[in-house]
Order: C-alpha cells, then structure tokens, then sequence
C-alpha cells in the first residue's frame, strides 16, 4: 500500500483482477483507489475492464 494519508491507494497486477481472492484482499486492507495498470490485446481488454470493475464493487473500493 502506498503512503497517503487523505486516501490509501495501491497498485495491482493486471492479471490480478481475474481472481477474487487478490482481488478482495486489498478491500480488506482498507484501500479506496486501486491502480491497475494492463496491457490488455484487442480480443480481451473488455472482459478485462468488466472483471476489473466488478472486482473494485465486490471489493469496496474505486
């Protein structure tokens, strides 16, 4: 987690984001904004946004 004291934030691995476990992980470290950088190819960067959208709601956090 990085050190902010307003807003605690943290970086994931793209690939990260496909799993619940990792995913739920920083919503119980208590972060509000997650940086999720990807290099996503054309056939599945879709499916990787929807994931990843849904795993900052299932998480608590943006």
């Amino acid at each position: 987690m990085l050190s902010n004291p307003a807003v605690p934030i943290d970086v994931a691995i793209c690939k990260d984001m496909n799993f619940i476990h990792p995913a739920l992980d920083y919503g119980r470290a208590g972060i509000a904004l997650l940086l999720d950088p990807a290099w996503d190819f054309n056939v599945d960067r879709t499916w990787h946004g929807h994931i990843a959208i849904m795993r900052g709601v299932e998480g608590g956090y943006a």
